[in-house]
């Protein structure tokens, strides 16, 4: 591999070794690979930071993955300009053009990181409270300057905007292996199916999962379930599409994103369903500590994805930071990337450790019932932890472990934004620590995930059992699956 791709893994990955792509990111040039993200690619390339935070101007790198990693915000130059493009979803072409956003003059120094100097007297809404004599007016253009996050294009885009109106019988929204089942199940009794995802690729986590499903590798089973969905005339399947408002009768409304032909940009859907059912998944939680945003601490799943997805190894040296289960997922794909795990710490102490990972590996140091403190950071990098552990005595201790990547999961909380806007109730489980859905409002089931339902298993067996109800529910028979 390259020197250009230090961080690049030798096999592995959803990209194409075969072809190269040059970009440009703040005036430089980097060489990707198609299947790449600009996110992937500038991490593949040892880009650490991305852009700087709005108010104290942070470095901030890849933290999470797809759409919510909203920190990693950056302006498209070329006939493609646009402001507030998050890089973790940009996919990567030949000849893209990308700059850092709010720095000054550059993204590695800038002079706008003063104010994290100044943050004790610096509290929110300090500026609307402080600017006020004589005349607001009077600092508005500079804080305003101050707080931009892009340059809004000075052309039009080339290309048309399109209105579509449509109706069906079951809308799935999310295409991870309960959606696309969930769809199946309705598209298969003949009823008129959509199903959307705001991502370019269905499969949701089977993308980087090395679970097996029907005796299939699971992005066999990905592919032949979409192959299936595709085939059948009356199955709407809408990829790189975000289903963003839910509204009074059970109408959803949908941002598709390069559509077919090519000359179009966008086209918004309007689409509404007799029955909706939500499969939006999960999105991982990240664990509050000192210096929590540095570049190098990643939440497990974006790791994952990195490796798997990307072929890019975040980082070198590991330390794994968690108070859930769910992280130890990890464990093989670090080992897989030759990523060195050097400790686990874990907020729990009852944690039998050697079945949840399978290992008495002596070189991991395991620390149960610790949390880490504060990164250590090393200009604009991770460089290592401070760990805070309390023993079985009651006695505390402080200690430092060097790493240049922090693997963080807090647990996961279900994404209930749309069966929240379409006025269903939530509640409380105890058992993940967040909110899930109660009772609904509208014609709406959920599925997998948002349900609080974590396992793979069960999700599957969930996912049928929705899209049968969703049938019956609109006089339906249930196709067997």
């Amino acid at each position: 591999m390259s020197r250009a791709n230090s961080k690049r893994l030798e096999i592995g990955g959803y990209i194409d070794r075969t072809q190269s792509l040059k970009f440009k990111f703040n005036g430089r040039e980097y060489v990707g690979f198609r299947g790449d993200t600009l996110a992937s690619a500038l991490m593949a390339n040892g880009v650490n930071v991305l852009s700087r935070s709005f108010k104290y101007h942070r470095p901030r790198g890849v933290q999470n993955r797809g759409y919510a990693d909203v920190t990693s915000l950056v302006q498209i130059a070329g006939k493609d300009e646009s402001p507030n493009i998050l890089a973790s979803v940009q996919p990567l072409y030949e000849g893209l053009e990308a700059f850092s956003v709010n720095c000054w003059p550059s993204v590695s120094f800038d002079i706008g990181s003063i104010f994290g100097a100044f943050s004790p007297i610096l509290p929110a809404g300090f500026y609307y409270k402080t600017f006020m004599w004589p005349s607001w007016h009077a600092f508005e253009p500079l804080i305003r300057r101050a707080a931009g996050f892009g340059k809004a294009p000075r052309q039009a885009p080339a290309g048309q905007f399109l209105n579509r109106f449509d109706h069906c019988d079951i809308l799935v929204i999310g295409a991870g292996p309960a959606g696309l089942l969930a769809a199946l199940t309705a598209a298969k009794s003949g009823a008129r199916t959509v199903i959307v995802d705001e991502m370019t690729q269905p499969g949701g986590s089977l993308l980087y999962s090395k679970t097996e499903i029907e005796g299939q590798f699971a992005i066999d089973w990905i592919a032949r379930t979409v192959d299936e969905l595709k085939s059948m005339d009356h199955v709407t399947c809408l990829w790189n599409s975000t289903a963003w408002g839910y509204q009074e009768g059970n109408m959803v409304c949908v941002s598709e994103r390069d559509p077919k032909p090519a000359e179009l940009i966008g086209r918004n859907w309007k689409i509404w369903a007799k029955q909706v059912i939500l499969a939006t998944g999960a999105i991982e939680r990240p664990i509050v500590f000192e210096n929590n945003d540095v570049p190098g601490v990643m939440l497990c799943s974006a790791v994952i994805e990195a490796i798997q997805m990307y072929g890019v190894a975040p980082g070198t040296r590991a330390v794994l930071f968690t108070n859930n289960s769910s992280a130890y997922e990890i464990l093989p794909y670090l080992q897989a990337a030759g990523i060195e795990l050097t400790a686990i710490v874990d907020t729990r102490s009852d944690v039998e450790m050697d079945t949840i990972i399978g290992t008495d590996d002596s070189s991991v140091e395991v620390l149960l019932g610790a949390s880490i403190q504060l990164v250590i950071r090393a200009g604009r990098r991770v460089r290592g932890v401070v760990v805070h552990v309390q023993d079985s005595s009651g006695k505390e201790k402080v200690g430092k472990i060097e790493c240049d990547l922090v693997c963080v999961s807090g647990g996961w909380n279900p994404s209930v934004h749309l069966f929240s806007q379409s006025r269903g109730t939530l509640r409380y489980d105890d058992n993940i620590a967040s909110f899930v859905p109660d009772q609904a409002i509208q014609a709406t089931l959920c599925t997998s995930a948002i349900t609080g339902e974590m396992s793979l298993v069960a999700s599957l067996k969930s996912a049928v059992q929705i899209g049968s109800k969703a049938l019956s529910r609109i006089g339906i028979e249930a196709p067997p699956i």
